[in-house]
């Protein structure tokens, strides 16, 4: 039995797709097809549903060489349209339309802004572009360029026969189209038309930002949070945009991104690990300062600067400057006093022929003061 692949949608970049998932809109990236083809890797044959009006070239492209090169039975059935960016991914094996079916080629298109000089690479990248396109379309209509040229230049609409008579299409089968080409056209009937067709890029960034700001993913890139934190956000998210979700769409935790994102969730895990290993070196760090230091600290100062109240050694060192000059000052105040009280101040020094030595002096005025204080207390 047949393995079924989608192409279904807008046409997008893979980083874009989770954001279309999120808001519920139908979409296909390159890595939606290259899944599909990895796992079934040519053991049994595929069969890929299409039904869009296009959107990213670039992905289109990338699609479109992935079938290309693709070592197996495969085949794409046009149910409902294959237009713009889709029409070429379309041309990339042997496919089939059903008979209500269309297929839309024309030019690609974009925007630019600038000077004559921006406005003339802009108008040579879209040449460049649509020649890429039509490469793609003389592989497998045999048209010539020139004809191509006009068909674009005019964006032609092909019905079924018309659209094998070209060339684009190898047969018509009889099925039921998924989606008529009224619901479609009433979905979204102007960037319907246009190969940038999707939720505006802009619009996507500001969705991005409002996501990763409410979600928690600022966690990851600050690198400040643990792990745990980051589980509690996933299992609790906060209220999207503070609005009900439609129905039909589904609310996504952070945990449902990670998932549908490996990349991102490598990267989550290796930053969460880089930060919970350079915390660790930081607090060993600080733990060996105040080692060096412990001799000249008490150990209640120690325990406390190591765990009660975390300091650094610097913080630890300023302390016990503070507190020893306290002690100092306390002590030299006591001195002081008790050098008044013993009425030391009131012994007059002898003069001698010899010199006396400072430190002697000192001692003998030491001993004075305590001999007049003794007889005093006697």
């Amino acid at each position: 039995m047949a393995k079924t692949a989608y192409i279904k949608g807008d046409i997008i970049q893979n980083d874009n797709k989770w954001i279309y998932d999120w808001i519920g809109w139908e979409s296909t990236c390159p890595k939606d097809i290259l899944d599909v083809l990895k796992e079934v890797n040519g053991t049994d044959d595929i069969i890929i549903e299409m039904n869009s009006g296009g959107g990213s070239v670039i992905a289109a492209h990338e699609i479109y060489t992935a079938i290309l090169n693709y070592n197996g039975n495969i085949e794409i059935h046009v149910v409902g349209i294959a237009g713009s960016a889709a029409s070429e991914i379309l041309t990339a094996c042997k496919n089939k339309i059903t008979n209500v079916g269309v297929v839309m080629i024309h030019n690609c298109s974009s925007s630019a802004s600038g000077d004559y000089r921006d406005m003339d690479s802009a108008s040579q990248m879209l040449q460049v572009i649509n020649q890429s396109i039509r490469n793609a379309y003389k592989a497998k209509t045999g048209l010539s360029d020139e004809k191509l040229v006009e068909l674009m230049d005019n964006t032609t609409w092909m019905s079924a026969e018309e659209a094998v008579e070209y060339g684009f299409v190898d047969e018509i089968i009889k099925a039921e189209p998924q989606c008529s080409i009224s619901n479609v056209m009433n979905r979204r009937p102007i960037d319907f038309y246009n190969s940038s067709t999707g939720i505006p890029q802009d619009t996507i960034e500001k969705l991005k930002n409002i996501l990763l700001q409410e979600k928690g993913k600022n966690i990851i890139e600050k690198n400040k949070e643990s792990e745990n934190q980051i589980k509690n956000n996933a299992d609790n998210p906060a209220p999207i945009l503070n609005k009900t979700i439609p129905e039909g769409r589904k609310e996504m935790k952070l945990e449902d991104l990670l998932k549908e994102n490996p990349d991102a969730a490598d990267e989550l895990a290796t930053k969460i690990e880089a930060a919970k290993n350079e915390g660790a070196a930081e607090e060993r760090s600080r733990l060996q300062s105040i080692d060096n230091i412990a001799s000249i600290v008490s150990e209640a100062m120690l325990n406390k600067a190591k765990y009660e109240e975390p300091i650094n050694a610097a913080e630890l060192a300023l302390q016990l400057a503070t507190e020893t000059a306290t002690s100092g000052k306390k002590y030299f105040e006591a001195a002081v006093k008790d050098s008044n009280e013993s009425n030391v101040n009131q012994v007059t020094a002898t003069p001698t022929e010899t010199d006396v030595d400072p430190d002697e002096a000192l001692m003998n005025m030491a001993v004075q003061s305590a001999n007049a204080k003794r007889k005093g207390a006697n």
